[in-house]
């Protein structure tokens, strides 16, 4: 009877794993901490220097060895590419979006928190229930049609934020909050069949870890995007009322609904 011969073990990209590692503490560190400490500081440019740093060691790294903790040669499958900038771009716009929103129903509508909780609350059970059915259909037709359906519903969803009265009703709020997580329920739910599908099977374990570290990069820098674009537009508005508050929350809005457009292209 033939032996089977012992599958060869493969060695632990320890190097490239602690670069990794610290590459991607050292950014999230600087995007989480940037706007409290001051982008200029010298701790936050220190962060972003390591980063930098270790960035490089990493990329050397993973081109040089037999078993890579991340196979770049990934990264020359362009439609792989393609769908992972989508993906950068929508989870940015939809953490910087919900940063921006839960801030406005309450500094500027006036909302309490009860009300604040009627008008988000909703929304988590559209976005789970959109999700699922996205999630069914995406495996019965192409799911790129899925997530440009989404994005554009996003974007035009963001564009109604922002033309807003200060004297919006409770039902509109919650109407547009539900319509931004069910967008987004679509959204998720396809882009993830979607990128698994641009990968051989045997790719695809790496592309689903590369998927959800690209996500939460995104998310990371979503938040401090709408935090930066908040502090620019309050500051040239410069008065403080309700109006121009309101004005540059829709400004902010704005710009993550032309995000939101930019990304249909890849898509």
């Amino acid at each position: 009877m033939p032996r089977d011969l012992p599958a060869a073990e493969k060695s632990i990209d320890v190097f490239g794993l602690c670069t990794m590692t610290i590459f991607l503490a050292a950014l999230l560190l600087a995007l989480s901490q940037g706007q409290q400490r001051g982008w200029a500081s010298g701790y936050i440019l220190g962060l972003l220097a390591i980063g930098g740093v270790f960035l490089g060691l990493f990329l050397v790294t993973e081109w040089h060895v037999a078993h890579p903790v991340v196979p770049l040669r990934l990264y020359r499958n362009v439609p792989f590419v393609l769908a992972s900038v989508v993906v950068l771009l929508y989870n940015a716009g939809f953490m910087g979006a919900n940063f921006l929103v839960a801030l406005m129903v309450q500094l500027v509508f006036d909302f309490t928190r009860m009300q604040a909780g009627i008008i988000l609350a909703p929304g988590a059970l559209v976005m789970g229930v959109i999700g699922l059915v996205a999630g069914r259909l995406s495996d019965r037709m192409a799911p790129h049609r899925l997530v440009c359906a989404g994005l554009a519903l996003f974007a035009v969803d963001l564009y109604c934020f922002a033309t807003l009265s200060q004297f919006v009703s409770i039902g509109t709020m919650t109407l547009l909050v539900m319509l931004q997580r069910g967008a987004f329920g679509m959204i998720f739910s396809a882009s993830d069949t979607a990128i698994m599908r641009t990968l051989p099977v045997a790719d695809r374990s790496m592309g689903s870890g590369l998927h959800n570290m690209h996500r939460g990069i995104a998310m990371a820098f979503g938040v401090v995007l709408g935090s930066v674009l908040l502090d620019k537009r309050l500051a040239f508005h410069s008065l403080l009322t309700a109006h121009t508050r309101l004005a540059a929350y829709q400004d902010c809005l704005l710009v993550i609904s032309i995000g939101l457009l930019v990304a249909l292209v890849p898509a």
